[in-house]
């Protein structure tokens, strides 16, 4: 559902520069809209079973359930994941969701049912 809040998002800023609005009343045939993202500063993400490892560390109460949350260990769990060109909340890739926007556009496009 992230994705589509931030589709939304999107698309009341552009609704609210008068892009839309000049569209539907035929004072522009068409419009550009743009923005970026940035991986300059992208996370360093571990896997699952360390990430779950850390979640149950965090609810741990007592020094026993701290040391339990590590047993099973192996180092190999702190190997970084490799980046991927997939958001990581969304799992979509800047196509789908690029994909996913002219879908919600044409749904809210004047006129669509």
């Amino acid at each position: 559902m992230e994705e589509l809040e931030a589709l939304v998002t999107w698309f009341e800023d552009l609704a609210k520069s008068g892009e839309l609005a000049g569209i539907a009343s035929g004072e522009i045939d068409s419009g550009i809209a743009a923005g970026s993202d940035t991986v300059s500063d992208s996370p360093i993400v571990f896997g699952s079973k360390l990430q779950h490892r850390m979640i149950d560390l965090g609810k741990a109460r007592s020094t026993g359930d701290k040391f339990r949350a590590f047993k099973g260990f192996s180092f190999g769990e702190l190997t970084p994941v490799a980046p991927s060109v997939n958001e990581p909340r969304t799992g979509l890739s800047m196509g789908q969701h690029c994909e996913l926007m002219a879908k919600v556009m044409r749904h809210h496009a004047p006129g669509a049912g």
